[in-house]
């Protein structure tokens, strides 16, 4: 390893020596003492002013017996040449590149800690697989979001037949698709069983029947934005009419038209647990006093515009909803079709998920 890095040596006595050094001065207490390199530039000075040549050959015999201890870092001369200023950079060099290691070493220790601290305890696989036959129906997606030992307990058949074991009764009212012979089919068996759930768990079917009078309108029309109409109907019913939009939200693989179509494999046949025609899918309905012609072009677009505003007296609402191909043939194109459904007066508006005992299922 290189020496240490020279210093030229200076006269004190110009630059070291302040007003503060005297005794008279105002200098703040603690700080009265000064340095060895600016007191010895000082008894030099005088020497050579009382004593002259003589003087400055003693001096230097003075300087020679002092204690090498008590000399400072100025007293010495050490050159500086070719050699010394090579070996600085070197040493500036490696310096650097150690503590550039030693910050890289200090980042991946913080990493590999933070790693295990994130880790946690990894419980046993058995353990998850007890707990899920004592999740509640309204507990599903929490516990799922858990752990992969948690997601994977849910995605076997035992766990949707036990489910709906506990909460089943000979006096709820199921239709024929959600009884208990329909559970013994593992096709399909997870939307059937979610269906079950809002009918006969309690805390479901508060969700979807709040106590009391049911408001007229207690949907959103604007968050079904996007979705494509698939289905519309309408028919009569106790002096009223029913306009409905069956409704679906695109899909991300549909979306992209880079991705491939995902296509189901043979070998699962009629033994898929998570098959769901309708999931992603809802109806809008649409309750009014007058019969209004409905276009039938609108099946296959996309809704892009829905406007909720009052009628003509005042005393109901009025709904006018957009129908087109934009997002489909793109802005600009020439192929886009445009078509509008004007309901008024409107009496109640309800949004209908595919889980709700409500839904039309088709026959």
């Amino acid at each position: 390893m290189a020496g240490k890095k020279g210093k030229r040596r200076q006269d004190h006595l110009a630059n070291d020596l302040t007003v503060y050094d005297y005794a008279d001065s105002a200098r703040p207490a603690g700080t009265t003492r000064i340095k060895k390199g600016a007191a010895n530039s000082v008894i030099r000075e005088v020497k050579k002013l009382s004593g002259g040549e003589s003087s400055g050959l003693k001096m230097k015999e003075d300087e020679d017996d002092t204690n090498w201890f008590d000399k400072d870092l100025d007293d010495f001369d050490i050159p500086l040449t070719k050699d010394c200023n090579l070996e600085d950079e070197e040493d500036t060099a490696e310096s650097s590149q150690e503590g550039a290691t030693a910050r890289s070493r200090r980042k991946g220790a913080s990493k590999t800690a933070s790693a295990e601290t994130k880790t946690g305890i990894v419980y046993p696989v058995d353990l998850w697989f007890t707990l899920a036959e004592y999740v509640h129906a309204d507990a599903v997606g929490r516990f799922a979001r858990l752990c992969k030992d948690a997601y994977s307990a849910t995605k076997k058949a035992w766990f949707w037949r036990k489910l709906y074991t506990r909460y089943y009764t000979k006096d709820s009212e199921l239709p024929e698709d959600l009884k208990p012979q329909a559970m013994e089919r593992t096709h399909g068996l997870r939307a059937r069983c979610i269906r079950a759930m809002f009918v006969t768990c309690p805390t479901l079917n508060a969700r979807i029947r709040p106590p009391g009078p049911r408001q007229p309108l207690e949907a959103d029309p604007y968050s079904l934005i996007g979705h494509r109409c698939i289905l519309s109907w309408h028919q009569p019913r106790q002096g009223r009419w029913l306009f409905c939009f069956k409704l679906k939200k695109p899909s991300k693989e549909l979306a992209s038209t880079t991705r491939p179509l995902r296509q189901e494999s043979l070998e699962h046949g009629y033994n898929n647990l998570w098959y769901n025609p309708e999931e992603g899918c809802c109806v809008l309905q649409v309750t009014s006093n007058h019969f209004h012609s409905t276009s039938p072009q609108v099946m296959g677009q996309l809704l892009t515009e829905v406007h909720m505003s009052l009628s003509q007296g005042f005393l109901h609402q009025r709904l006018r909803l957009s129908f087109d191909t934009t997002r489909v043939c793109g802005p600009s194109s020439a192929a886009a079709h445009v078509a509008e459904c004007v309901l008024d007066p409107v009496l109640a508006v309800r949004i209908i998920h595919w889980w709700d005992p409500d839904y039309p299922f088709p026959t």
